[in-house]
């Protein structure tokens, strides 16, 4: 649906600029076969592609994305039923009736400082809510889904490393937080290394290793799927289209603007002191005495 709404919309951008498809390949550098198989919706745009359309076309890259479809996901985003993105320890998915049940039928703003996989954030959809994770990681995978520049450049890479899944990608995609250069890379190459990581390690377990590094083995599957589109999809408008705010670091700052009548979801860490249970959340954690 999608590639064909596209290939309409670009066809229609073309044809208003007063161009025929040898002109417009002309101008891009993409072969006029290729025009015509976007045009009738036969494959998919990467977003060099749309940026070269854009370009030759005289529009600001969004126009591609006045669609019908998109539109029709950022009015339904509730109806869809908004489902976790990543596999998080100590996902509340399966008591989500029970958490409902003890909460104030109405409230202003929702907060959550521990956000984690955020069952309870995509099952309610709240318009205002300020969400929180010392997990840098995660956080960039949610910042992601909410910026739409970086939410095409996100979903473009988890394709690839679907396409490029083995186990020896996997162990070149998992040592990327050794290099020196790792922070600074974009948002949406780090988002999209974690939620494939996520899906292709073993039992969808987040843990560092004492310098930080993520050291999870792999799930040996031979074929990952990263990500479920629609899903993810339903999200991104969810989020654009409400007033989310992102944050990363300290709980307690999450929730220093929380008044009367709201709502915040505390939802901490297990209490796994001195326990030889499950310890690796994240670190930063420090006991008072």
């Amino acid at each position: 649906m999608l590639e064909i709404q596209l290939g309409n919309r670009v066809k229609e951008l073309r044809v208003e600029a007063g161009l025929s498809q040898q002109q417009l390949s002309d101008k891009t550098t993409i072969v006029r076969e290729q025009i015509s198989k976007i045009e009738n919706g036969q494959c998919n745009c990467t977003l060099d592609t749309i940026e070269k359309l854009a370009g030759a076309l005289k529009v600001n890259p969004k126009e591609f994305f006045d669609l019908p479809f998109i539109k029709s996901v950022a009015i339904d985003f509730k109806a869809s039923k908004l489902r976790p993105v990543v596999k998080w320890a100590g996902g509340k998915t399966q008591i989500l009736e029970k958490i409902t049940a003890l909460m104030p039928n109405e409230y202003h703003n929702y907060f959550e400082p521990f956000i984690g996989g955020g069952a309870l954030l995509f099952s309610l959809a709240p318009e205002h809510a300020t969400i929180n994770d010392f997990n840098e990681e995660l956080v960039e995978v949610y910042r992601c889904l909410q910026n739409q520049k970086d939410y095409f450049r996100f979903v473009e890479l988890l394709k690839q490393h679907e396409q490029n899944h083995n186990e020896n990608y996997y162990m070149q995609i998992r040592s990327m937080d050794r290099e020196e250069s790792f922070k600074m890379l974009p948002p949406y190459v780090r988002a999209a290394r974690m939620l494939y990581l996520n899906k292709a390690c073993f039992n969808g377990l987040y843990r560092v290793n004492s310098k930080g590094f993520f050291n999870v083995p792999s799930g040996k599957k031979i074929k990952v799927v990263a990500f479920d589109r629609e899903n993810l999809e339903a999200i991104h408008a969810y989020f654009a289209s409400s007033d989310i705010t992102i944050k990363h670091g300290d709980f307690q700052l999450s929730v220093e603007g929380a008044k009367a009548g709201d709502f915040v979801y505390f939802d901490p860490p297990y209490d796994v002191y001195k326990t030889d249970g499950f310890t690796a959340y994240t670190g930063g954690w420090v006991w008072a005495q």
